[in-house]
């Protein structure tokens, strides 16, 4: 597994060279979660990547994410909201990703799994 940085993402690479963001380190309030990193696609968002951001208020996830791994929003009090796209049926959704985001109104795609 290799290691990558790219602005406030940091990620790792599988076998098949598909990225897979493992911290975000930025301040935004607004993110959207790119579809490539460096040119690797983004296929998902590791465990506690953004646990406890006090910062982040909206993410947008690209439909290219097929997994949000456990506690990866953890305690992010100032979310409110996740735009999921249309087919977010297809994302893996652990158990717990969204555990402890009080401010959490709405996720659009999917139900909330918390």
């Amino acid at each position: 597994m290799e290691l990558g940085a790219y602005t406030v993402f940091t990620y790792s690479l599988n076998r098949n060279g598909q990225a897979m963001i493992t911290k975000y380190q930025g301040n935004a309030s607004n993110v959207l979660i790119p579809e490539t990193l460096n040119g690797y696609p983004v296929i998902g968002i590791g465990e506690k990547a953004f646990q406890n951001n006090k910062k982040i208020q909206n993410v947008s996830i690209p439909a290219c994410v097929e997994h949000i791994g456990r506690l990866a929003f953890h305690k992010c009090a100032a979310l409110e909201y996740v735009a999921l796209p249309n087919n977010s049926r297809h994302i893996s959704i652990r158990t717990n990703t969204f555990d402890g985001c009080t401010n959490l109104k709405n996720t659009s795609g999917t139900e909330r799994d918390a």
